[in-house]
Parts: C-alpha cells; structure tokens; sequence
C-alpha cells in the first residue's frame, strides 16, 4: 500500500511539472470515455437497472408464451388462470394492460394512463398502498364492483390530496369508480418508461376498454396479456421456467386446437418488457461499438503522446536504471503516471456524461409521455472506472516497456535522441487512430447521406402544415351509434373555424411505424385465388386525400354520401390497383375486404401511393374504407390550414362535447419523423463520433510529426545549410505525414467497407460501399492529415541552419 501511494505521490509531481500535456491528455480521454458513458446510461436504464418502488426487485419476473420455442409474446387469460392455479413455482402471477383512460375532472376531461391488472400485482411487487388496499378476491370476479386503486401524483396533483380518497368516487370513462387505496409515492407500475395514474382490476376490462368481448375470458385464442410475476420463496428463475413451460406442455395436450406449439418462458423484470429487450439490446450494442472506436482513438492518442513523452525523458530513465532502479519498478511508475491521466479523464468524462444525459428527460409518442430517466449511478461510474483502468494498462504498458528499455552509454553520452526510439510504436499507435477514424466517418458519411436521401425522398402525403390529436370516444362512453354523428360533426366544427383549410379523421396515419394490414380479394383480379393481395388498411373520413394532398388520380373521393346504408366503396392506391387488376381501369371493379365472403366493395377512386410504415418501406398498396362505413371509436383527428393549430382542434373539438378527452394536439410532422428517429440517432451519434476521431487522430499526426521535427532538427539545418529549398523541406514533412497515415488509410478503408455491409438495413437510398461518401471520407482524412503536418512543416522550414547546428 504504502508503495503505491509513493508512486501516486511521483506520477502527481512527474504530471504536474508538464501541466499542457496532463490538460490534453485527460481532454482526449474524457471525451472518449464520455461518450460510452453516455450510450451506458441508457444501456444501464433500458437493460440493466432494477425498476424502482419494487420489493426485492431479483424475486420478480416476467412470463412470455412462445411458439416452438421462439419469441416471448402475449396470453390469454384462460392459461392465465391455469397457470395461477397449477404452478406454485411462482408465489403470485398477474396480467396487466396499459392504455389511455378518460378521467372528469374540475376542468372538463382529461386523458389519463391507465393500468387493468389481475389479482395478485401488486403482491408479485411487493406494492403496499400508503391509504386503503389493493383489490380483493371480490374484485377479481366478472361483474364485481368498479374499483381502482390510484397513484399518489394523481391523488395530490388531480384529486388534491385529501384524507377522505379512499372511498371517493370518481369518473373513469364516464363510469363512477370508487378508490379502493392509494399506491406510494414515487410508484408507477413495473414500467418505468410509462406512468400509470389508475389501476383497474382486470375483470373490469369493459370500463377501461369499453366494448371488450366476453370471448377475452373465455377463449384460449385471444392471447394479448403481458404477465409478471414472483418467484416462489427458494425458486430460482430456472426452476420456474421448467415449471411454467411444462405447465403449457400440459395445456397443449388438453387444448391441442389453440395451444398447440405453445410454451412459455421466465426472465428476470426490467425496465423494457421481455418481449422487445433483443430490438433495444441490438440497437444499444451497435451504439456502444461505435463509441468504443472513440475510446480506442483517444487511448492510442494519448499511448502516442506518452511514448514522445518517454523518448524526451530517455537520459532521465537511464540515469536511475544506471544507479541501480529495477526495471519493473520503473515500469510501475510510468503505468501509474498513465493510470492517473485516464482516471482523471474517467471524472472529467463521467461530468461530460451528467451534463449530456440531463438534456434527455422525455419522449414524446402519440397519446403518452415516455419518461426516460438517463442519470448515471453508481454502475455507470463504475463502468467509466473500468474502462479508465482498462484502457490505461492496456495503451500505458507498451510506453512504459519502451521506455525503460534504453541504450544505456548512447542516453548518458546525450547520444540517443535520434527519433528513432519507439518510432515504429508511434506509428502504429497512429496509424489505429486513421485507421478507427476512417471507420468512423465511412459510418458516419453513409448515414448521413442516407438521412439526407431519406428526406429528399416522397412519402407520397405533406405533412407539414398538419396538426392532429387523438380521440377514442368509446372512453367517453359512446357507443356505435352514439358515436358516429359525433366522429362527422367534429369534422364539420373544425371545417367551420378561421383558417382551417381541410379537415378529417382517420383511423391509421402514415409513417407512424405502426401496421394495420389484412388479405383482400379483388373480384376478377389476378389476386382472387387463394390467398388473396396483401394491403394496408385505413378508416377515413372525406377530406383525407385533401388534408394530406394525396393525389387523387383517377374516379373521386368519399363523400358524407358513403354512410351506413348507401353502396358499399372503397378507394385503392395506384400501387393495389396495379397489383390486383394490372393495367385494367379499376374504378367499378369490386374487392371484399378481410375475408373472401365478406360483402364486396365497389372501387370509386385510385389515389396516389403512401409510404405507410416507413420510407424504406416496399409498398404493398393502400385500401381506404369511408369511417362511415368502417367505424372506430379511436380516430386521429386532422386539421390543415394556418390556424388549425393545437388551439383549434381543441377549440372544435369541445364546442362538440366540453368532457371529451383530448390527447396532446401534436404536428403530422412530428408524428411521422418518429420512422426516421433510429436513423437520425445513429447519424448524430455517428457524426460526433467521427468529428471527434478525426481531431484525435489529427492531433496524433501532429504530436509525432512534431516531435519527428523535434528529433531531426539538426539534419533539416544541414539540408538548408547545403542548398535545400524551403519547399523541398515542407514537402519532405508533408510526406512524413502523410506515410504516417497511409497503413491506417489502407486497412480502415477494408473496415470501413466491412462496417457498411453490417449498415445495411439501417441505409436509404445509399449503397454500403457508395463511392462518393467514401471518396469525401478519405478526402477529408487526408485534408486533416495535411494540415496536421503543415503545421510541424512549416517550423521546420523556418528552421536557422546555424542556429540548429550551434544547438546541436
């Protein structure tokens, strides 16, 4: 202990005696190892992190069906029950949905998050309410009393945190619900990313989503329940994944028509649900691949520097080796020297990481607030200690070697500066940081082409100009009937206020990642044989095509005269048309929607194509339905024009109902960017990276080119005293530089080529090996090299020919 607080103590002293090499050299790390922390905080709050407000969090688990062995999906409630009662590896198992709710308040309506959960969630969690209880056996039955239990933000901030809660009752979906208890502060359900407000007992499914079918409990078919749990005392996760999965061998025996090929899985709980934790950990690792190229950079920058720094200090190490200092306890020294550099550029990275995590609080979807808490803690530091300690030893052991490795008679005669010590380990050193740096921008490049290319592209619809917001009036209590008037008058009070230019409703939006696709069979088409043409489906009302501008190109839009009752219609795109009919006019001809027996409808217009997922997309064609004719209770509701702003919708909306609850008015435009949000990161994440790179590496060919200056300044005095021009020298320095980078120019470019193969799927309208970006790359690396060596070049140019030769 004692010696290595000595050696602190000397690598303290040693450091701060050259403070402007310390500064750049904890600058570089801190930027390397900043950057992973920041990618590790959201690996450790996505992946790793326990979920907070859970009783031993290790105890709790989630339960997945697979099919044959794969996937971790929903189940029904059936096998939920099943499982309940017959696997007592797990003390307590629990369903549980999550969705919007419409709650009354003071101010008119509101919308909520809600949960409906089975009997025994908030025991599988360990969840004690602060006031009242959690739901009983009586409220885990069919037709019991409508009950919920509250968070305490909703109780102090919309209930105003009186004594009296429990017992209050309240309107949820225009039904009155009675507190039964209040969850503790800070509590939220097991999904931190969403907040819930109130928990429903399940079997009170119809409150929060009204018109649910009875065939939910009954069927073993309808399978769309997540499902937590908590492992039995002395049960680990293993134990109970044999029991559940043998549980489901069990139930595919008596139900071989619905259960046949399921199983089930046990995972431990965390923060994203087991069924999406490959997609996020997939994205994450690629992340965290880039930003330890960054880390790789900076390490080598600094291992480059050190290694100038020991050549300088060769009589200083051959003084102590010749009056007796062991090698290893130099070596030691010089280590610690390095390790003290990259732990306090872990500190400085570790603030870098605060500061850029802080920036990231919220993400906003359609109808929710996903809250994302990103803060480092105590695994992230320790990760950015780790991969300062790491780093350190790995990139600090081979300066350490060189230097106390020198030629004793040369270093003590004042022989030894030659440059040539250590030379080839410099190079090498920066030829990884050209080499990581090409890699980096390649990545980056074919990216950012590929956004920019992802912009110029046709979605085949105008979003901006477009604001909308979301409505489900099945949670204000209307039914079918009830509801449909409502759904055409809201489109005609938005129509009636300043500056709406177009307005409309729709089941579906484009772009916004989601699917809503089904088989059509198009009547004398080439398509109506078996399977029928794959489509994407939407619900909407008249004044669609306009509010987006999408073309019609052929027959007529919907009108208020396709309601229930009139012809059955449909509108298709270009793209369906083509597939179903070919080249025959499609207007007249008929398609059945869903099902080969369904009514067929009669085809009335052909509009442009749409990207409905995303850009990338390859189109399966469009079929539009009239809202009239195809009715939803959940709508997005649509106004064009430069007042039909958030204050508008709002506006028309509650002059039609002043109770309706509204999701937050949003722009189109916002809504479909999310297809390009992967895309983007990558390309922010990426360019940083790589703009970082290329100033690291830059800075590692002026650090030895510098220093290679440094070393020859003698034989440069020599060559101007003998006649050499001063271009001759600057363009004898320039190639230096240059053959610095050329072994990392030619093996990153194989890298870089390797690495836009892996960046495939994430690129539009970009090749992998586009000849352009990479071209520009390699332009810029070079660009970067040349000023770093003009620099250096210039100095030795200016060089005193008997200045130099007095010095030496």
């Amino acid at each position: 202990m004692g010696s290595a607080l000595r050696d602190l103590r000397h690598a303290l002293r040693s450091l701060s005696r050259q403070p402007g090499f310390a500064l750049v050299a904890i600058t570089s790390i801190a930027l390397g190892i900043g950057f992973n922390a920041v990618i590790f905080s959201a690996v450790n709050a996505l992946l790793i992190r326990p979920v907070g407000g859970i009783d031993d969090p290790d105890r709790v688990v989630e339960v997945g069906r697979t099919n044959d062995g794969r996937g971790f999906n929903s189940f029904s409630y059936a096998d939920l029950v099943d499982l309940r009662e017959n696997v007592p590896a797990l003390a307590y198992v629990a369903a549980w949905k999550v969705g919007p709710l419409s709650f009354a308040g003071g101010g008119g309506g509101e919308r909520v998050i809600g949960m409906s959960v089975s009997a025994g969630y908030f025991e599988a969690l360990g969840v004690v309410p602060v006031r009242g209880r959690t739901f009983g056996p009586e409220e885990d039955t069919r037709g019991g009393p409508a009950v919920a239990v509250i968070s305490h933000r909703f109780w102090t901030e919309r209930l105003g945190g009186g004594p009296e809660v429990v017992g209050r009752t309240i309107d949820i979906n225009r039904v009155p619900v009675t507190v039964v208890g209040v969850a503790p502060e800070g509590f939220g359900g097991h999904f931190p990313m969403v907040s819930a407000d109130v928990w429903l007992p399940f079997t009170q499914l119809a409150i929060a989503v009204p018109g649910t079918s009875p065939e939910l409990f009954e069927s073993r078919r309808h399978i769309s329940l997540q499902v937590v749990g908590r492992l039995a005392p002395g049960v680990t996760i293993e134990q109970a994944d044999a029991a559940v999965d043998a549980a489901m061998a069990r139930l595919a025996e008596a139900y071989p028509e619905s259960n046949r090929g399921r199983g089930a899985a046990v995972v431990p709980l965390g923060p994203i649900p087991g069924g999406g934790r490959d997609v996020v950990a997939g994205f994450l690792g690629a992340l965290m691949g880039l930003v330890s190229l960054i880390l790789l950079v900076a390490a080598a920058n600094v291992a480059g520097m050190l290694l100038a720094r020991a050549a300088a200090r060769e009589k200083e190490v051959a003084i102590r080796l010749a009056i007796g200092s062991g090698r290893a306890r130099l070596v030691r020294q010089l280590v610690a020297e390095t390790l003290v550099l990259f732990l306090a550029g872990a500190l400085g990275g570790m603030l870098l990481a605060t500061w850029a995590t802080s920036l990231v609080s919220t993400i906003s979807a359609p109808g929710v607030e996903l809250t994302l808490d990103l803060s480092p803690d105590g695994t992230v530091l320790a990760f950015g200690i780790a991969a300062a300690l790491v780093t350190g030893l790995i990139f600090g052991l081979a300066p350490a070697l060189q230097a106390t490795r020198p030629d004793l008679v040369s270093a003590l005669k004042d022989e030894g500066r030659t440059g040539r010590r250590g030379s080839r380990t410099r190079r090498l050193f920066v030829a990884v940081q050209v080499g990581l740096s090409l890699v980096l921008l390649a990545a980056g490049g074919l990216l950012l082409r590929s956004l920019l290319e992802a912009h110029r592209m046709s979605a085949g619809f105008e979003p901006a100009g477009v604001h909308m917001t979301s409505l489900d009036l099945s949670l204000d209590g209307y039914t079918r009937d009830t509801a449909m008037p409502v759904q055409a008058e809201l489109r005609r009070a938005l129509l009636r206020r300043f500056g709406v230019e177009a307005a409309a409703l729709a089941n579906d939006l484009p772009m916004d990642l989601s699917e809503n696709g089904a088989p059509v069979w198009p009547d004398g088409g080439e398509g109506s044989q078996e399977h029928g043409v794959g489509a994407d489906f939407n619900a909407v009302s008249p004044g669609y095509f306009e509010t987006l501008r999408i073309p019609v190109v052929r027959g007529r839009d919907f009108t208020d005269a396709d309601r229930v009752g009139a012809l059955r219609v449909a509108v298709v795109s270009q793209e369906f048309a083509r597939r179903a009919w070919g080249d025959a006019d499609p207007i007249g001809r008929q398609l059945r929607w869903g099902r080969a027996d369904d009514e067929p409808r009669t085809v009335i217009g052909v509009v442009g194509e749409v990207k409905n997922q995303t850009l990338g997309e390859t189109a399966d064609g469009m079929v539009y339905l009239p809202l009239a004719q195809r009715y939803t209770p959940a709508v997005h509701v649509l106004a064009r024009g430069p007042a039909a702003g958030a204050a508008a919708l709002r506006g028309a909306l509650l002059d039609v109902d002043p109770r309706l609850a509204l999701s937050t008015p949003q722009t189109l435009e916002s809504i479909t960017s999310v297809g390009l949000l992967p895309a983007r990161v990558a390309a922010i994440v990426t360019g940083l990276l790589a703009g970082l790179g290329l100033f690291l590496a830059a800075l590692g060919v002026y650090g030895v080119v510098a220093y290679g200056v440094t070393q020859r300044r003698r034989e440069i005095g020599i060559r101007l005293a003998v006649g050499a021009r001063t271009a001759q020298v600057l363009r004898m320095i320039l190639l230096s530089g240059f053959r610095l980078a050329a072994p990392g120019l030619v093996v990153g470019a194989v890298a870089a080529f390797g690495v836009g193969q892996l960046l495939r799927g994430m690129l539009l309208g970009v090749s992998p090996a586009d000849p352009l970006t990479f071209v520009a790359v390699a332009a810029v690396l070079l660009a970067a090299v040349a000023l770093a060596s003009w620099v250096p070049a210039r100095r030795a140019a200016a060089v005193d020919p008997m200045e130099a030769l007095r010095a030496e």
